[in-house]
C-alpha cells in the first residue's frame, strides 16, 4: 500500500507491435504461461488502480546488450535459450522493456 503521494517505479518486460514472442522466455516456457501485456494497457492498469504516471520511458535499448555480468539464481538448462529469445524479441520489438515511475493520487 502507498500513502497519497508515495511512488511506486517498476522495469517491465511488455508485449511491443511486433508480433508473437518467441519462447522459451526467462519467465514463462510457452504463451500459456505468459501474461504480457503493451505498454498501453499497463498504464491503464496502474491508473485504475489509483497511480498517477509520471514517467514511462522505452528503456530496450538498454537491454539489448550483450553480457549483462548478472549470474541467475538458479539457471536451468534451457537458459542461454531463452536469453537468447528475449534478446531476439528485444531487438525486432515483439517485446519492449519500459521503465514506469507513478505516484500514487491524493
Amino acid at each position: 500500500m502507498l500513502k497519497p503521494g508515495g511512488r511506486f517505479s517498476c522495469n517491465e518486460i511488455e508485449q511491443g507491435a511486433g508480433g508473437a514472442p518467441t519462447f522459451p522466455l526467462p519467465w514463462a516456457t510457452n504463451e500459456a504461461s505468459s501474461f504480457l501485456v503493451s505498454p498501453a494497457v499497463m498504464r491503464a492498469a496502474l491508473e485504475a488502480s489509483g497511480l498517477s504516471i509520471l514517467e514511462q520511458v522505452d528503456v530496450t535499448a538498454t537491454r539489448l546488450e550483450k553480457e549483462t555480468g548478472r549470474t541467475p539464481v538458479i539457471e536451468r538448462d534451457d537458459f542461454p535459450l531463452q536469453v537468447h529469445n528475449l534478446q531476439s524479441c528485444l531487438a525486432d520489438r515483439r517485446l519492449v522493456a519500459q521503465f514506469i515511475l507513478a505516484e500514487k493520487s491524493a
